[in-house]
């Protein structure tokens, strides 16, 4: 049983009695079920609240809920790794009468209403203070995330001096986030966040002048497009998340309807091998961006004992003269 609630019974509204410990624990299954990983006791406030998924890096929530608990309980989740969204209602409520199904039913469309006000309300705040950030921050040069990864900064600045950010742009060129990537150097890990209640789908990074006649290479993180863009001199957007690739892929093809897009996919082959085996989202979530927007996909190889699974892993491994010629043979190929 969830340790959200331990109340053995509890009105949800006034005239209709249930166990909401069972829709707790109908409501904790259904997360489980899209992927994301259930640590800590459930908060049902209403409000968006993260959580990691499976298969993210350490520190990453890429996972969020939330659950309303009123006369027609209602939930959402959502699974940023995977793209996976869903509106969630119990099985487990009572029936209820028609009128009191009619009244639940405003009220839910009422605040779906509010909910939706207030959330372009937190992006178009986020959007300013994102601006506001970057054009107070000084542009970094050098940092040990970049030393690792063995790239250069390509438009990224400092926070503090001490973390980097990357702006999120949309296709018009307007910023509306910042991913933000710390760096814990005794352990030789980086943490990446975004600003709370800011726009992500369709946001992303660019590396290089966009608005050329040449291939444009779409990537889920930064230190993959720095190493191609460093390698092959391509331009390179930075989509941040597997999830991402589809809407930004889409918004690339609409303004560029007859440009070369190549969506240069994480290979996570780790995943399947799990003792609960997951999906290759990397490969699977490229392969359904280029579907959808008549785009090509390309994919780094591992061997079975490699932990590596990005381009980056790929250049540190073999080198960038070897990166840029698998590019080049590909483009020539398409063209």
């Amino acid at each position: 049983m969830c340790d959200a609630i331990r109340e053995n019974k509890m009105s949800v509204t006034s005239g209709m009695k249930t166990d909401v410990a069972d829709i707790i624990a109908e409501f904790t299954c259904a997360i489980k079920a899209a992927g994301i990983v259930v640590n800590q006791p459930l908060r049902l406030d209403g409000n968006l609240h993260r959580l990691p998924v499976l298969g993210d890096r350490h520190g990453a929530k890429s996972g969020a809920y939330k659950l309303h608990l009123d006369k027609m309980p209602v939930g959402y989740i959502k699974n940023w790794k995977t793209d996976y969204e869903a509106t969630w209602r119990p099985e487990c409520v009572p029936h209820l009468t028609a009128v009191d199904r009619q009244q639940a039913n405003r009220e839910i469309r009422a605040r779906a209403i509010r909910d939706e006000q207030l959330r372009e309300d937190r992006q178009r705040q986020a959007a300013t203070e994102a601006q506001a950030l970057i054009a107070n921050a000084l542009p970094a040069t050098s940092h040990p995330y970049l030393a690792l990864k063995g790239v250069r900064a390509h438009g990224l600045f400092l926070f503090d001096n001490s973390d980097l950010l990357l702006p999120l742009q949309t296709v018009d060129g307007t910023i509306w986030n910042c991913q933000r990537i710390s760096f814990d150097a005794a352990n030789n890990q980086s943490q990446k966040t975004y600003m709370r209640g800011a726009l992500a789908k369709a946001t992303f990074h660019p590396i290089g002048l966009l608005d050329t006649d040449e291939p444009l290479i779409i990537v889920e993180g930064y230190a993959t497009g720095a190493s191609i863009h460093e390698a092959t001199r391509f331009p390179v957007v930075v989509a941040c998340h597997s999830g991402n690739l589809l809407p930004v892929t889409l918004a690339l093809r609409e303004k560029y309807p007859s440009r070369l897009l190549l969506i240069a996919g994480d290979n996570d082959h780790h995943l399947p091998c799990r003792q609960i085996p997951l999906p290759n989202i990397g490969i699977v979530k490229a392969e359904e961006a280029a579907a959808a927007s008549n785009a090509l996909t390309i994919f780094p190889d591992f061997d079975s004992s490699s932990e590596g699974t990005d381009w980056n892993d790929f250049c540190q491994i073999h080198g960038g003269q070897t990166l840029q010629r698998l590019f080049e043979w590909k483009v020539e190929a398409a063209v």
